[in-house]
């Protein structure tokens, strides 16, 4: 019994620390999205598993890691309940993204690589590119949010 009992408190709090941040975040340019700070949280800190990562996945929310295994970019997918400090969510119109950052520092192609310099496609039509956070278009929509660190 007593064991069982450990086990749902082991449990319980790994539930806690992995819980989807969908509905319990917000994404912040340059910084993360709630407890998910790029360039300061490790992996192991909350994806414990495959399952899990995979449950984020599911949900619309993916990462991206640099070689020491720390968070290096959390992209947003499809799912209206990720949105920006500034309102902005997936499938918002281009002109909301202008609305609520304005002019972008940058603005191109997406260009999808396999390793390191070996392109294999292209993302969206355009990114709208602002210091730690970039809108993937596409017809015209968000297609995704991915927060970096700030240059």
């Amino acid at each position: 019994m007593k064991q069982l009992l450990v086990l749902a408190v082991i449990v319980t709090i790994a539930s806690a620390q992995t819980e989807s941040p969908g509905t319990h975040c917000v994404l912040v340019a340059g910084v993360g999205c709630g407890n998910l700070v790029v360039h300061k949280t490790k992996r192991s800190d909350f994806l414990p598993d495959a399952a899990t990562e995979k449950r984020f996945a599911n949900e619309g929310l993916t990462f991206t890691f640099d070689a020491n295994d720390t968070l290096d970019g959390i992209v947003a997918v499809g799912n209206k309940g990720y949105k920006t400090d500034k309102g902005v969510s997936p499938g918002d119109k281009e002109e909301r993204v202008l609305q609520a950052y304005g002019k972008p520092e940058k603005s191109g192609k997406m260009v999808l690589n396999k390793g390191e310099n070996e392109p294999i496609g292209v993302i969206g039509d355009r990114t709208l590119m602002y210091p730690g956070v970039l809108f993937v278009i596409a017809k015209g929509r968000v297609w995704a949010i991915e927060i970096v660190p700030a240059s």
